[in-house]
């Protein structure tokens, strides 16, 4: 298996160029408010680190302010490993986090930053529809 930084090196950004992939990355927080501030400096991270994706919040109660800690995120596959790289920056600072990332049916825990959760996870985005 290719490690992170080997897969950018040989060009080997994502599935087809064309292809978009959608995702739900869902920040698993101590409380609700935790979790929403978290999804908050992920989705900060991801819009410096990762502009061509789109994200946007899901909030998951209407009635309350909270913006939820839930991001939709859509993007051109060529751009997974800057996302996996912007969901490991964040998993650097914040060492206790934990994130489930949803592609269609099928969905990835994430805890820790390690190359290998990285890869495994790279691997999921690339082979999950």
């Amino acid at each position: 298996m290719l490690s992170l930084n080997e897969s950018v090196e040989r060009g080997e950004k994502g599935a087809g160029l064309g292809e978009q992939t959608d995702l739900h990355l869902t920040i698993e927080g101590e409380d609700a408010g935790s979790a929403s501030r978290q999804a908050q400096t992920l989705e900060r991270l991801l819009l410096e680190q990762c502009p061509a994706a789109r994200t946007r919040r899901i909030r998951t109660d209407a009635e309350t302010m909270d913006g939820g800690a839930t991001l939709a995120v859509a993007l051109a596959s060529p751009v997974l490993v800057e996302l996996v790289r912007a969901v490991r920056a964040f998993l650097l600072q914040r060492r206790s986090a934990k994130i489930s990332v949803k592609k269609g049916q099928n969905s990835f825990t994430i805890e820790g930053a390690s190359e290998q959760q990285m890869n495994a996870l790279l691997d999921f985005l690339r082979s999950a529809k």
